[in-house]
């Protein structure tokens, strides 16, 4: 029988009849090396119903405005920005970002004014080996 894999020492008996190749505990390491990694932030823009405002949580500050669409456009432009410079931090260079969003209503009106809260989400999936 021949074992490989990171924790094999710890099920290997002495008298076990096993040969453990050298570098044993790094032979399945490939699949994590060439494996994608995700990353995913998420900002949080709540509906001020006192003075009809909205107010943006980003990584780096808040921000609040009158004007829900600019909010909204200024949350998805920073949002890829983090993602995309926590990636390049890590040593990956070549990263797909998608931003979705998710709206929060009160009531069963679907608009502007019953609007609670928007859901942003910045979601970096990298899919080539690090530097």
């Amino acid at each position: 029988v021949i074992c490989v894999g990171a924790p094999i020492a710890a099920f290997v008996s002495d008298d076990a009849r096993c040969f453990v190749p050298q570098k044993a505990s790094v032979a399945s390491a490939i699949g994590a090396a060439s494996s994608s990694l995700s990353l995913c932030c998420t900002a949080s823009v709540l509906h001020n119903f006192s003075d009809e405002t909205f107010c943006a949580f980003l990584p780096a500050k808040t921000m609040t405005s009158e004007n829900l669409s600019e909010v909204l456009e200024i949350v998805q432009s920073e949002l890829f920005a983090y993602i995309k410079s926590q990636a390049m931090q890590m040593g990956f260079g070549c990263v797909s970002v998608q931003i979705s969003s998710e709206d929060e209503y009160i009531g069963e009106n679907h608009t502007q004014a019953t609007l609670a809260a928007v859901y942003v989400t910045a979601e970096a999936v990298v899919q080539c080996a690090q530097k």
